[in-house]
């Protein structure tokens, strides 16, 4: 029986495989042909109780291929009770040969927070972005997955073998990562069983935002302005941004969804631009130093006044 040796109590016991993979059990028989073979299926899965199916085949050669069971994962027993052939009827006096197999669950993976959206900036040149991912099977694992800048009508795959945790960060190398929108898809993951698991279109991804650091400009050289007036600036980067600034001595902070910010001068004070930030990845975060006074009107009053009387003739 498939090249396996029959144990003393008439058990054979196959290699484990893996969820949906093909295999099958060769038959050697001896006789007169035809025979007729009848045998009982027991399944046991994590899902439910066991089933028992009666099978039975019949066949007019003296070797037979019999399809194994693999479509859910589980332990599987084939028990040939009867043999028949075209003299004789089974003998009830004769033991049944019982196969047994494990059919093991294929790997999976899949992000923390699918469909969230990671913001990083260029100009961070510390190590490696990180994201969270959980997997199920033996570990080690070892992932293949799909990097697809907006840009680029092909990803690029990348390898990430001897991951030992069913918990993993899940490293995105700077090398890979470019200005603008990526899409992260887990492609393929591999456990230590040797079960293998493809995704074609992957509903577990993120996206990798990256972007530049953002600046503000002044629009007028000006550093002097009175009260009444607009103090107005040009930023550039990555919509909406966060713009930090202080405010006689208070420290303040605004959102632009625009490249345009603007402030009215409403009273005197000394008013400095300290930082703009991508309000995008909320990631990139550019320090500054512009400061603007803004000074009171200049006005005109008679505090008393004089009464003068000429006679004219």
């Amino acid at each position: 029986m498939d090249g396996s040796p029959v144990g003393a109590n008439g058990h054979v016991t196959k290699r484990d495989v893996c969820q949906g993979e093909d295999d099958s059990l060769e038959l050697r028989l001896s006789g007169n042909p035809p025979y007729d073979i009848q045998y009982e299926q027991q399944r046991k899965t994590s899902r439910g109780s066991p089933s028992v199916r009666l099978q039975s085949l019949k066949t007019a050669l003296n070797a037979v291929s019999m399809e194994m069971d693999t479509s859910e994962a589980g332990s599987y027993t084939y028990k040939f009770t009867e043999v028949g052939d075209h003299l004789y009827d089974h003998d009830p006096r004769s033991r049944p040969v019982v196969v047994t197999q494990r059919v093991n669950p294929l790997p999976s993976a899949r992000f923390d927070s699918p469909g969230r959206i990671y913001g990083f900036c260029k100009e961070d040149i510390s190590g490696e972005e990180l994201i969270p991912i959980t997997l199920e099977g033996v570990p080690p694992f070892s992932l293949e997955i799909s990097i697809k800048h907006h840009s680029k009508a092909k990803p690029e795959i990348v390898s990430i073998p001897n991951i030992k945790s069913n918990r993993h960060n899940l490293p995105i190398p700077r090398r890979h990562l470019e200005l603008g929108q990526h899409v992260v898809s887990i492609r393929k993951v591999r456990d230590a069983r040797g079960c293998q698991q493809e995704t074609e279109f992957d509903s577990s991804s993120v996206r990798v935002a990256v972007s530049d650091v953002p600046t503000i400009i002044p629009l007028e050289s000006k550093t002097d302005y009175c009260v009444g007036e607009r103090l107005s600036f040009s930023l550039s980067g990555h919509a909406p941004f966060d713009v930090f600034y202080t405010f006689d001595g208070a420290s303040k902070k605004a959102t632009s969804k625009t490249t345009n910010f603007r402030r009215i001068a409403e009273r005197p004070g000394v008013f400095t631009i300290t930082a703009v930030g991508d309000g995008a990845s909320g990631k990139c975060k550019a320090h500054k130093n512009i400061t603007k006074t803004i000074h009171e009107m200049p006005s005109v009053r008679i505090s008393k006044g004089q009464v003068s009387v000429v006679d004219i003739h």
